[in-house]
């Protein structure tokens, strides 16, 4: 009894017509392995044929769908190779996915919006602008690039349709919405850990206030919307005012939000607070016509920034008098903080005497994040001296395209140092009060249908 071969590739059988006995030889492959892992099997079966009778004219043998159980007779040659990566960016030796999954977080960067208010062809009812930013998820390490259409704001305020995927995978997402009004951006996520046997689904969401740097806008004029005209309308871009920042979520179910932040305690570190942070003073003084015709008078202006350690937020104050030649009177008069309000930033005034220097603060804020229905206001007052300011000349504007304006006495631009910056301003008074209610500020978000 010899082998045949049966015309398949590298396929041989022997068979035994007296007992029906059948073996099987085959060398083989198989197509869904990678090129580069290049393994095959050398298998050999026998078995014998039920029911089997030797043949004659009269009565042929067949059968068909014989199972055989083969054995490999040589040792399969593996050659090992590194893993594909998985669909799901998993926790590495270095986090521990699942319980970091509990206190979510996700970090932001590349953050660019472009109000450029234009249509889809989906929707013509609507005029959208774009958006895009890097999110990354701290407990799985995953990051996403995200580039969304956001609907220009329509007065009622955002909605479910409002949410724009950022990708989509077999067992995670990741949608983003973002509020024009209030410069708001929400996070909603759902992923897995391979940490645990339990590893998920994790969902999370969280959002926060962004403090952006924006372009001077452009009037775009009379924009048709819908079957009105809409005027007004400007075009400009806006980024990060630092290289990123961090949103805390919650896992679902979503609580009502809070607007402070939990992990800092901005209503334990309010109690501990003990002065504000005087970061940034520029002040400049120049001579000017305060109207046609009459006498030239000296205008000052300044720029202050203020910081605030208990919830880590900055204020801005800028301000300005005008005095006649001659005269050194004080202007200590109380103004309002202007620029980026933060979004526990109640109230906030700031006074500078400019003959002594001293200067006073006033800021209202609260904190909601161990309670958001029953918000806590924190009222603090602080005073301060600043040093002795470095002063350069400060050239009026040229008469001539890059030609130098002239100085006169007076026309000065006076700044803190490196050296003496920040300034403490100490507390002079601090008062607390529980609200007993919820301070509704900003948007709310759609989380869930």
């Amino acid at each position: 009894m010899e082998a045949l071969n049966c015309h398949m590739p590298q396929t041989f059988f022997q068979f035994d017509g007296e007992t029906g006995s059948l073996t099987v030889q085959q060398t083989w492959g198989c197509s869904d392995l990678k090129p580069r892992t290049r393994m095959s099997w050398v298998g050999n079966g026998t078995t014998v044929l039920p029911g089997y009778k030797q043949p004659t004219a009269e009565n042929p043998y067949t059968i068909a769908n014989v199972t055989m159980t083969a054995l490999l007779l040589e040792p399969v040659q593996i050659t090992p190779v590194q893993p594909s990566s998985p669909k799901v960016l998993q926790s590495s030796s270095s986090l521990d996915c699942s319980n970091a999954s509990t206190n979510p977080s996700w970090v932001l960067s590349n953050f660019v919006f472009n109000r450029n208010y234009h249509t889809q062809w989906i929707d013509f009812n609507n005029h959208y602008n774009d958006l895009t930013v890097t999110v990354q998820n701290t407990a799985t390490g995953h990051e996403i690039k995200c580039s969304i259409a956001v609907r220009d704001p329509t007065g009622i305020g955002l909605t479910t349709e409002d949410w724009s995927a950022c990708d989509q995978y077999s067992e995670t997402s990741l949608s983003i919405a973002y509020d024009l009004d209030y410069q708001w951006i929400g996070v909603k996520e759902s992923w897995y850990c391979n940490d645990t046997n339990s590893g998920g689904p994790f969902n999370a969401a969280g959002y926060k206030q962004l403090s952006l740097n924006c372009t001077t806008p452009k009037p775009l004029g009379a924009i048709p919307y819908g079957t009105d005209i809409t005027y007004n309308i400007s075009t400009y871009s806006c980024t990060l005012d630092s290289p990123q920042t961090t949103i805390t979520g919650y896992p679902a179910p979503v609580p009502d939000f809070p607007h402070s932040n939990y992990n800092n305690s901005c209503t334990v570190s309010s109690f501990n607070l003990t002065s504000l942070s005087l970061t940034h003073f520029v002040a400049k003084s120049i001579w000017a016509l305060e109207q046609l015709g009459s006498p030239e008078v000296l205008t000052h202006d300044y720029l202050i920034q203020l910081y605030n350690p208990a919830t880590r937020d900055s204020y801005r104050i800028t301000g300005g008098w005008w005095e006649e030649q001659g005269s050194n009177e004080t202007q200590a008069v109380w103004r309002e903080c202007d620029g980026n309000r933060p979004q526990v930033l109640l109230s906030c005034e700031f006074r500078y005497d400019n003959v002594t220097n001293e200067v006073d603060v006033r800021v209202q804020w609260f904190c909601d994040e161990l309670d958001p229905e029953h918000a806590i206001t924190f009222t603090a007052e602080a005073s301060g001296t600043l040093p002795e300011l470095e002063c350069l000349p400060n050239p009026e504007p040229g008469t001539e395209v890059g030609q130098p304006g002239r100085v006169r006495d007076g026309d000065i631009r006076c700044y803190l140092s490196n050296t003496t910056s920040p300034v403490e301003l100490n507390i002079t008074e601090f008062t607390w009060n529980s609200t007993g209610h919820r301070i509704d500020i900003g948007p709310v978000f759609p989380w869930y249908n």
